[in-house]
C-alpha cells in the first residue's frame, strides 16, 4: 500500500462508500499524503489535516480510520483522540497515497468497501 518516495500509489476502492484503516509510524518532519476523490489529506508525526484544517495530536499519529461517503469524510486519529468531519463534492474517483520521505512506515493498511443502508 505504501509507495516509493515521491511516487503516487493508487489504492483499490470499489464503489462509493469505503473505509480506510491504517497503522502508521511517521517520524518528526516526515509526511504522508492522501488524495481522496480530489480532497487532500496530509499526515505528519503529530497532526492530520484535510485541505487547510489541521488537527493537532497530543502524541504521535499511530492509527488512522477514515470513513468516506458519497459527499462526506470522517477521520479519526489514534482510536478517537482526535476527529474531523467534512462535506465535499468529489472532484475525481481517485484514491492515492504519496510518501514524502523515507521516515514513513505503514505497519498495516487496508481499504474496505462499505454497503449502503439505503439499498443503493
Amino acid at each position: 500500500m505504501i509507495p516509493a518516495i515521491g511516487k503516487l500509489q493508487e489504492l483499490e476502492a470499489k464503489g462509493d462508500l469505503f473505509r480506510i484503516q491504517a497503522k502508521v509510524d511517521i517520524a518528526e518532519g516526515a509526511r504522508l499524503a492522501l488524495n481522496i476523490r480530489g480532497v487532500r489529506v496530509a499526515l505528519t508525526h503529530n497532526c492530520f489535516a484535510c485541505n487547510s484544517n489541521p488537527v493537532q495530536l497530543k502524541q504521535g499519529l499511530k492509527t488512522l480510520d477514515i470513513l468516506v461517503g458519497r459527499t462526506s469524510q470522517e477521520m479519526f486519529a489514534n482510536d478517537g483522540e482526535a476527529a474531523f468531519a467534512r462535506c465535499f463534492l468529489p472532484a475525481s474517483d481517485q484514491l492515492t497515497v504519496t510518501r514524502i520521505n523515507s521516515a514513513v512506515k505503514l505497519k498495516d493498511g487496508k481499504v474496505i468497501e462499505l454497503k449502503s443502508t439505503c439499498g443503493k
